[in-house]
């Protein structure tokens, strides 16, 4: 179960960045939207399996530090992810502006 705490800031949040890739109406609303649903629900998901995790002895006292954990490498992750993909959808927007440019007249 402890796995989980792991896979959720390093797989299961960067996955959702791919959502980018997809062509939408504005990619920027898009990114907004990525990054408040990445964070309400990692916070959510890693709760869910802090309180599934139950050792019925003192190691208890250390369980919920898993949940902090996983947040902030999240955190992390999701502000590296972002970054990154600032640069990206400038490119994308620029391509698409020239695109979209009306050529000069032959003359």
């Amino acid at each position: 179960m402890e796995k989980w705490w792991f896979l959720l800031p390093f797989v299961a949040l960067p996955l959702t960045f791919a959502f980018l890739a997809v062509p939408s109406l504005n990619r920027w609303v898009t990114l907004l939207r990525i990054n408040i649903a990445g964070f309400v629900g990692l916070c959510f998901a890693a709760y869910v399996i802090t309180e599934k995790i139950d050792y019925q002895d003192t190691r208890n006292s250390g369980v919920p530090m898993g949940l902090f954990m996983s947040v902030i490498f999240g955190m992390f992750v999701q502000a590296v992810a972002s970054v990154v993909s600032i640069p990206i959808l400038l490119w994308l927007n620029r391509k698409r502006k020239q695109a979209h440019a009306i050529p000069p007249p032959l003359v």
